[in-house]
């Protein structure tokens, strides 16, 4: 199981998309959830820090093994964190779309 979940946050190899997608919509649940009990449950915030900080670790891992996957650099996962314009960036980038000669 430790080696199930270290090869998760392994930034070399490569990862489908689906693994991408659900790694990002962990991210965006932990940071919705930290919104939503931001006021109702104060004493709740730290642990939801420390798990955005692991699920963002992860989400980071994951997309420099999908752009590895789609032929690109790791260091394009820096354009995630430019305000507003990364992850709209980084959505243009992941899709690997093949080319005709890979589908015959």
């Amino acid at each position: 199981m430790i080696q199930g979940l270290a090869k998760r946050f392994d930034l070399s190899g490569t990862a489908n998309r689906r693994e991408a997608i659900v790694v990002v919509a962990a991210l965006i649940a932990a940071v919705l959830a930290r919104g939503l009990t931001a006021a109702r449950y104060p004493g709740m915030q730290p642990w939801l820090v420390m798990l955005i900080g692991l699920i963002a670790t992860l989400t980071l891992a994951t997309l420099i093994r999908r752009l590895h996957d789609t032929g690109r650099s790791g260091l394009f996962a820096v354009l995630f964190f430019v305000p507003y314009l990364g992850p709209l960036l980084m959505v243009a980038l992941l899709p690997r779309f093949r080319s005709r000669s890979e589908v015959l």
